[in-house]
């Protein structure tokens, strides 16, 4: 899916309800939670006069809570509820973090 196409596709489901609920839908937000995850988008970013606001990046992100129901984590002996996974695979990515912390996936490290 070219960029443009997935920036209507999000554009439309934000703007339509009950098209946010179809499988086109669903895939275009959730390649744009990826491409959250990846670092090639953000939802805001600094600009020559200001930070800059990606509304479509946004939109994706308030549409990824209305699709996604929330589910029990757990860690250890503790308990979670939430609707974003924790983000998978950070040896692989170089990323530290120390207990209790958590990253959800979406997150961008550098």
């Amino acid at each position: 899916m070219k960029r443009e196409d997935l920036i209507a596709a999000i554009a439309r489901a934000f703007a339509e309800p009950e098209f946010a609920e179809t499988p086109p839908a669903r895939e275009a937000v959730a390649r744009a939670i990826d491409m959250l995850d990846r670092g090639e988008a953000r939802v805001a970013e600094p600009g020559p006069d200001g930070w800059i606001v990606n509304a479509w990046v946004r939109m994706a992100v308030l549409l990824y809570f209305r699709q996604t129901p929330a589910q029990t984590l757990l860690a250890g002996p503790f308990e979670y509820r939430d609707k974003v996974p924790v983000k998978r695979g950070l040896e692989a990515q170089g990323i530290r973090l120390v207990p209790p912390g958590m990253i959800r996936y979406g997150a961008f490290l550098e």
